[in-house]
């Protein structure tokens, strides 16, 4: 998995158009309005680099444990093709431990689909980039 900063002027879009999912994830003892507002974030972040929204996951539960419904949810995404790359804020929305997160990125990338962390200003790519 390559990485890319995604540092760059605001309104300044990534060189090819991708075809996203949004993953939004807030803990149980969070609000509805939060993980609305995190949504929103996301659709306008991903509008802006002039990707295509494949569709999206809202999640109200911990992130310690990666086996939830909603992470299932895009991994079933992912193994039918139907986005290129999965959009979160931030890698902790992911999942709570570094571990399970590579783990989850690897998944990821062994379906094709890479991750984007806003936040992290990070684009893991699903193949690595050759100079």
């Amino acid at each position: 998995m390559s990485a890319t900063s995604l540092s760059r002027k605001r309104g300044e879009r990534m060189a090819v158009p991708k075809s996203v999912w949004l993953y939004g994830r807030i803990d149980r003892g969070g609000t509805s309005q939060e993980l609305d507002c995190q949504m929103e974030y996301l659709r306008g972040w991903a509008k802006e680099q002039g990707w295509v929204i494949a569709g999206e996951t809202r999640e109200i539960r911990s992130g310690v444990f990666p086996d939830r419904p909603g992470l299932r949810e895009v991994t079933q995404a992912a193994v039918e093709g139907r986005m290129d790359a999965v959009v979160v804020k931030g890698m902790t929305r992911l999942c709570r431990s570094s571990l399970d997160a590579y783990v989850y990125r690897k998944r990821l990338q062994e379906l094709g689909v890479g991750l984007v962390s806003i936040k992290d200003q990070v684009m893991l790519t699903a193949h690595a980039i050759c100079l």
